[in-house]
């Protein structure tokens, strides 16, 4: 059985891939990000709840 870390890497090698892809593409000028500045920052926000959550073990409403 594989775990942790190397069975994440192997179950999405895929998926990064096909990220890389995309961002060559995108340094080249041929496509546009799938992702926004715009995404990021709600994932980022997202990830600040989350670590915010588990700090003060209580939900957090967002926007933050």
């Amino acid at each position: 059985m594989i775990s942790g870390y190397r069975w994440f890497q192997r179950r999405f090698f895929e998926a990064y891939v096909e990220e890389i892809k995309h961002f060559v593409k995108v340094i080249k000028g041929e496509v546009e990000p799938i992702v926004t500045g715009y995404d990021a920052l709600k994932a980022l926000e997202t990830a600040e709840a989350v670590k915010k959550s588990i700090a003060e073990k209580k939900t957090i409403n967002l926007p933050l």
